[in-house]
């Protein structure tokens, strides 16, 4: 008896195992993507960057984004985060950004407004992104970062080499 009581329990446990093994399947949840606007402009002048945050599949409840910038290419001048978003700066080429909205979006638009410094090549990348859906699953989420030229100031020459130079003897 005591047999045959060990021989069922033990195909009952198997048997719980081999269902737990099985797995249910878990709700597919959407993604998202940060884009970035492309930005041409020249050395001083102030410009805008657009960020949108698109989903797919999901409706966007919330978004926590760390932004980095150069510092010695771009100063920032404001950051416009929809309401009830927020944003922080608190250096070193560094822009923190939150929004919650509990009824949802499909997309969440922001705008990033820079100084340029001097002439060149640059971007504004996201260096790190959670964003959840109103379900409260974080999203499968991908970022692409901004292009930005900036070239050289109105009236300034496009030849920065001394072939030009010449030598006239001093006085």
């Amino acid at each position: 008896m005591k047999k045959t009581l060990k021989s069922l329990l033990l195909v009952m446990a198997m048997l719980c195992l081999a269902v737990a093994g099985f797995g249910f399947p878990a709700k597919a949840a959407g993604s998202a993507r940060i884009s970035f606007s492309d930005v041409n402009c020249k050395v001083g002048e102030t410009f805008t960057v657009n960020m949108s945050v698109n989903a797919s599949g999901a409706t966007l409840a919330a978004m926590d984004a760390v932004l980095l910038y150069p510092t010695d290419y771009l100063e920032l001048v404001s950051c416009s985060v929809p309401s009830p978003g927020s944003y922080n700066s608190p250096g070193a080429g560094t822009i923190i950004m939150n929004w919650y909205n509990a009824s949802g979006s499909g997309t969440l638009n922001c705008s990033l407004t820079f100084k340029s410094l001097k002439a060149g090549s640059t971007a504004v990348t996201v260096e790190s992104q959670e964003i959840a859906d109103t379900d409260g699953n974080v999203l499968s989420s991908s970022a692409a970062s901004s292009a930005i030229a900036i070239g050289a100031e109105s009236g300034a020459s496009d030849d920065a080499s001394l072939s030009a130079l010449q030598i006239s003897p001093g006085s």
